[in-house]
């Protein structure tokens, strides 16, 4: 049995942000509030859209990442610390995946201590839920981060990783750079093709993977020929349909963590050079959904459908003719990853229990024919 968690409140349209945010804010009589940004979006529209939305009695303080993810940078214990006793009810990320990773992290970091001060025989009674800060999240054009991991290292749940509102706003994804866009589309394809060949049973989960992908087949032909020169309605179109797929994917994959979005975040974090999680899921995806027993044949004939694929043809051959416009490296050697950095993290993947992977006899073999 599969578990999707529909809890959280979702806004989508175009210049929604102010209006969204400013109504659940008021209406959890927020008081003190934590932002959660990039540096890089300190100047940039949505910061100041979101500062803008803020009602007049709430109190904001800024948390910047720079490099390093924040709790790094300042030292969790004194930032927990400082955090638990301002009492902030709520924590607002935006722009990145990194941002509302780490304000999930935040949020639950939290939680634990506001428990964790309570004598311990009223302790019994409580639970660490009951202490969590209200968490909204504002993404941008990369999506929610994934729900299984709050780090590359780090197990968490869907129950962990979901924020109270999600506020998706098309117009703060306007005219991104083609590379930004491209993985993008590579994000939430992976997330929602390995949705749907998860082979546990949820419908729910299915179908949200599947409206995720007919999303992809919307803008997959313009990705290639995006410029500033298109029109604003074209511009919010893809956008729209972009972030809508990743919205699907996000939720889509809480029917159980995959192999492909998994291996390329731990390889990430344990390579000795720093390697884009998108790009190695572009060269993987094709190779393992081509594997034996991958994809359930049930699976494989709607994604053919989805997107037009003969079936005289292999998936994996209509899945790299889909990609290969987007103009990513499609072989591992061509993002400076060492060899060692594979066979690591594919030894580290075989102890997770919780991983689907193909064969393992064939991962390594698998690996060198994608290097």
């Amino acid at each position: 049995m599969t578990l999707i968690t529909m809890q959280a409140r979702i806004h989508f349209a175009s210049d929604v942000l102010e209006e969204a945010l400013r109504a659940e804010l008021e209406e959890r009589n927020v008081r003190d509030l934590v932002i959660v940004r990039e540096v890089a979006y300190g100047a940039d529209e949505t910061a100041s859209r979101v500062s803008a939305s803020l009602p007049k009695q709430v109190r904001s303080h800024t948390l910047a990442l720079n490099g390093e993810a924040v709790t790094q940078t300042l030292g969790p214990k004194s930032l927990m610390r400082d955090m638990t006793e301002a009492h902030f009810d709520c924590i607002v990320a935006f722009g990145s995946q990194r941002a509302i990773n780490e304000g999930r992290i935040i949020r639950h970091t939290i939680a634990k201590r506001r428990y964790g001060a309570h004598p311990a025989d009223q302790r019994r009674l409580l639970k660490e839920s009951d202490f969590l800060p209200d968490f909204m999240a504002i993404p941008g054009i990369d999506g929610l981060p994934d729900p299984h991991f709050a780090t590359q290292d780090r197990p968490s749940g869907p129950s962990f990783a979901l924020p109270s509102v999600i506020i998706c706003d098309p117009t703060l994804t306007l005219h991104p750079d083609p590379d930004a866009l491209a993985h993008a589309f590579v994000i939430a394809l992976t997330r929602c093709l390995e949705a749907l060949c998860a082979r546990g049973f949820n419908p729910v989960a299915d179908g949200l993977a599947i409206e995720g992908l007919r999303r992809l087949v919307a803008v997959r032909h313009v990705l290639p020929s995006i410029s500033d020169e298109q029109s604003e309605e074209t511009a919010l179109t893809i956008s729209r349909d972009l972030m809508a797929a990743q919205l699907s994917g996000a939720m889509a994959i809480q029917k159980g963590p995959g192999f492909v979005e998994t291996f390329g975040k731990t390889l990430s974090n344990r390579a000795s050079k720093q390697v884009d999680p998108a790009a190695v899921q572009r060269i993987l995806l094709p190779r393992v959904l081509a594997e034996p027993n991958v994809c359930p044949l049930s699976q494989e004939s709607v994604i053919r459908h989805i997107f037009g694929f003969s079936r005289d043809r292999p998936l994996s051959e209509g899945l790299n003719a889909l990609l290969a416009p987007l103009g990513l490296k499609s072989a591992l050697r061509d993002l400076d990853i060492e060899r060692s950095d594979l066979a690591e993290t594919a030894e580290s993947l075989f102890a997770r229990s919780n991983i689907p992977m193909p064969d393992p006899e064939r991962i390594n073999a698998m690996l060198e024919a994608a290097y």
